[in-house]
């Protein structure tokens, strides 16, 4: 284990937004950020949840008779591990020198998991963390994670861990992390601070999770969102409802 009490390294927490619901085009971005993250000095990337093939926004704006076409676009976008998608981003990892830790929905046969997926700088994936209890709505299309993801890895940077959103308010979950001397703890969310109402809140309870987070757990907590951009929207709109 790396002991980093007296040493300076770069971290380089990603804000963006995916390109919904297509997992090519999401890897192709995914990969320049990963590129741009080692060319400022990162050693270590961490991007957004669900980061490919994007988060299901749809499933908190109408029924699932309405949004069908957009699930079954997403499910058949999500990603297999291993698969080409993630030998891609291990390919990345290896060829810039960096930690790379992104979210993704992970599909395992008929069902899909709100996944982070850890991976070395030699290209290794060296862990996995499913959401254990996906937020409302999401319970519709993501399956449920159990205990045998809450891990702390071993790397080169530090005793590394992460989780999903709103896990960070179960404490018994953040606690097993802490537990395990978590050193670098890779928070991920969606971005719900694009949606009206939820802009400063959003923001509010993510800020106050990583540092409390932070504090109790005497780690440092990488912390980044997801966002919502044109295309974005342009892709949930082009259905009515």
């Amino acid at each position: 284990m790396s002991d980093f009490s007296n040493e300076k390294f770069t971290v380089a927490a990603v804000q963006a937004s995916s390109i919904l619901y297509d997992r090519e085009k999401c890897l192709e971005k995914a990969i320049s950020l990963i590129e741009e993250s080692a060319k400022q000095g990162a050693q270590l990337v961490v991007l957004p949840e669900s980061y490919i093939p994007g988060y299901p926004y749809h499933i908190w704006l109408g029924t699932p008779m309405w949004y069908h076409e957009l699930f079954k676009e997403w499910f058949l976008n999500s990603v297999e591990v291993p698969s080409k998608t993630t030998d891609a981003l291990c390919e990345a990892a290896r060829k810039h020198n960096i930690h790379v830790v992104i979210g993704i929905s992970e599909r395992d046969g008929k069902t899909c998991y709100n996944t982070i997926l850890f991976i070395d700088n030699k290209g290794k994936i060296f862990g996995k963390h499913r959401k254990l209890v996906p937020t409302h709505v999401e319970r519709v299309h993501w399956g449920m994670g159990d205990g045998s993801y809450l891990n702390v890895y071993d790397t080169e940077l530090g005793r590394m861990s992460g989780l999903v959103c709103w896990e960070h308010t179960m404490d018994l979950v953040r606690h097993s992390l802490i537990a395990q001397r978590s050193q670098l703890h890779c928070a991920v969310w969606v971005g719900f601070s694009s949606i009206t109402g939820w802009d400063t809140l959003f923001d509010m309870s993510t800020e106050l999770s990583a540092r409390y987070h932070a504090q109790v757990g005497g780690c440092f907590v990488i912390n980044c969102q997801s966002t919502v951009d044109k295309d974005n929207v342009e892709k949930l709109t082009q259905i009515d409802y």
